[in-house]
């Protein structure tokens, strides 16, 4: 199964250069309501004493350290959005790399808390209902320090990252979720933050004080698909990115359709596609 991921050239460049693409905290996401869902979700953090401030603060604390925990690869099965390539491809100047996400290890229920077989996202107008009560603090802990999918937990992880409102439903997203804790931390190279959990090789970078990147190494082969924007033009960038790619991944040139509101795709290298 190939799926899509938007970005702009220069990211593009660095993905494929070296083969790492970032999983990001819920709280750098654009859409406000990430992780919302939760709020309808019941906890008591302290059994002897489940105080009326308790029960109101968990579900704050409990997003607060899965989001320290966690990272989102969205992913989508649209490659040819005009919306998409609007907003995520650099207003059509940007690139969308297909990916293999079995090749990728993205559909590993051993290093995938969210496989992308079961990323789906849920667009729906209200939050959901009827979930579920967390009760004591070794579960609270268990949720905050997961590394792999299990039927036991999904349940919460749909809530925290599989619900979106009803206007994103363009986007057509899958989503793969990782843990993303220092939980085997390489320190052979400080430098540059290489470190190793049971979910992956990673490189950790700081951008901001409220921004950084987890960045997830995969296999060279994972990659199957390039389209490039329909705006892209300038042959010496063109160029060097085919340089970085094998000869079997497939490269397309995207354009506008001359009939109608759609983008189509055709061969870079001249058999014509739609």
């Amino acid at each position: 199964m190939v799926l899509y991921k938007y970005v702009g050239f220069e990211d593009a460049l660095k993905i494929i250069e070296n083969s790492c693409v970032s999983f990001t905290k819920a709280n750098q996401f654009n859409d406000p309501f990430e992780m919302q869902a939760l709020s309808n979700y019941s906890y008591i953090i302290d059994d002897s004493n489940p105080s009326v401030t308790q029960l109101e603060t968990a579900p704050s604390k409990l997003q607060t350290g899965v989001n320290m925990s966690y990272g989102v690869l969205s992913l989508t099965r649209a490659p040819l959005n005009n919306l998409m390539w609007s907003h995520y491809g650099d207003e059509h100047r940007g690139v969308v790399i297909g990916f293999d996400v079995n090749e990728a290890g993205f559909c590993d229920k051993d290093k995938n808390v969210i496989p992308a077989n079961f990323g789906d996202i849920i667009y729906t107008k209200t939050f959901p209902e009827h979930l579920r009560n967390e009760s004591n603090v070794q579960r609270f802990n268990e949720l905050r320090s997961k590394a792999c999918y299990s039927q036991d937990t999904f349940e919460f992880f749909k809530y925290a990252y599989l619900f979106k409102g009803i206007d994103w439903a363009y986007e057509e997203e899958v989503r793969v979720v990782k843990n993303v804790g220092f939980h085997l931390y390489n320190r052979e190279d400080d430098s540059k933050n290489y470190y190793s959990n049971s979910n992956g090789q990673w490189q950790h970078m700081k951008i901001s004080e409220h921004k950084d990147l987890n960045l997830f190494s995969f296999p060279k082969s994972a990659i199957k698909e390039i389209y490039l924007g329909s705006k892209v033009y300038k042959i010496k960038k063109i160029e060097s990115l085919l340089a970085m790619l094998s000869k079997d991944i497939k490269v397309k040139g995207c354009a506008l359709n001359s009939k109608s509101y759609d983008i189509v795709a055709h061969n870079y290298f001249g058999e014509s596609k739609t």
